[in-house]
């Protein structure tokens, strides 16, 4: 078949592609226009405007109403209300805020505020790292947000769930619960620079008490699909039978995290390990990482994080005197 566009016709060309584009312009923008969907969630109407992300079991949307804008998180696996009392049992201003949400077709819709500021690992991925005295200062609120958790207390007027909620726990002094994924990806960043903790889909009642190796191999199953490699803690890999774990896992986390804010990654992942065939797995249950050669970063500062990153849970500080050693190491932050 003869070509239609011939080379010496350059005009002839561009006028042809120019007709394509704006044919495929208009025909997405019909399409657009017919698709647009909106979701009602307790009398509440959202409109869909646009894909925002995904997780193993979610995908998240950007979606408006005549209040504003807001992200809508669709869970689609079992289990979603144990994420959805999460929400209803933690309150900080730290720690997300669920303002609606509603079970469709069996998957479930969240309604979650919009943070245009995206999160930390956003911020990282665009700015490489922040500077050590924002680093503490955002890690001393996603501490508070899990002093929350680490904290929780049945018995407090003030604690959540609310009494429609059964909790097998009503009775007892204190219940720990475990986050089980920090990392800078789940911390929202507000236009006040104040850290949001979020999505816990991975939240659980902190000590697990571990009988034989059937159980150990189930504790390191849900592990290995609600917690990310590079911030899991060592004793996650590998579970041993006749054991306790406990809320000292996310200390790991955290220790890892505030690492990452200062210098882009995980302790765990360094890119010359990485390329180097190295194992993130093996690093972590080795305990084994190192600080650039030229840091800059202050002595108290690299406390803070070696105080959270000891392969003995026992030996990692409780949330509480986290957040005093950071507060220490911030006063003589430089």
């Amino acid at each position: 078949m003869e070509d239609n566009f011939k080379v010496g016709s350059p005009n002839l060309f561009i006028e042809a592609i120019k007709d394509s584009l704006w044919s495929i312009s208009s025909l997405l923008t019909q399409c657009m226009s017919s698709r647009t969907k909106t979701i009602t969630i307790n009398n509440t109407e959202y409109t869909i405007l646009k894909y925002l992300s995904e997780g193993a079991f979610s995908y998240v949307y950007l979606v408006q109403n005549s209040h504003g804008l807001y992200a809508l998180k669709k869970i689609t696996n079992d289990g979603f209300e144990a994420e959805v009392s999460c929400y209803q049992r933690f309150k900080s201003k730290f720690i997300i805020n669920l303002l609606n949400y509603s079970i469709q077709d069996g998957a479930i819709n969240l309604i979650f505020p919009y943070f245009k500021n995206g999160n930390l690992q956003d911020y990282i991925n665009v700015n490489n790292a922040f500077d050590e005295k924002t680093a503490l200062k955002l890690f001393s609120g996603v501490c508070q947000a899990v002093a929350v958790l680490h904290n929780y207390n049945t018995l407090d007027s003030n604690s959540y769930p609310p009494s429609s909620i059964d909790d097998d726990d009503e009775g007892t002094d204190a219940v720990p619960y475990a986050h089980r994924d920090i990392k800078p990806g789940n911390v929202m960043l507000t236009d006040n620079a104040l850290p949001v903790l979020m999505d816990f889909g991975s939240c659980i009642k902190a000590r697990v008490r571990v009988n034989n190796r059937s159980e150990a191999l189930i504790q390191q199953d849900m592990a290995a699909e609600h917690s990310s490699m590079p911030y899991r803690a060592p004793e996650l890999f590998d579970v041993k039978s006749d054991t306790t774990l406990d809320e000292k896992v996310d200390i790991w986390s955290l220790g890892c995290t505030l690492y990452a804010l200062t210098y882009s990654h995980s302790p765990f992942e360094d890119p010359k390990q990485a390329a180097q065939g190295g194992s993130i797995a093996m690093a972590v249950q080795s305990g084994r990482y190192n600080y650039p050669s030229n840091d800059t970063h202050s002595d108290g500062f690299k406390n803070v994080i070696d105080a959270c990153l000891r392969l003995n849970p026992a030996e990692r500080p409780s949330v509480d005197e986290l957040i005093r050693l950071t507060e220490s190491a911030l006063s003589e932050s430089i």
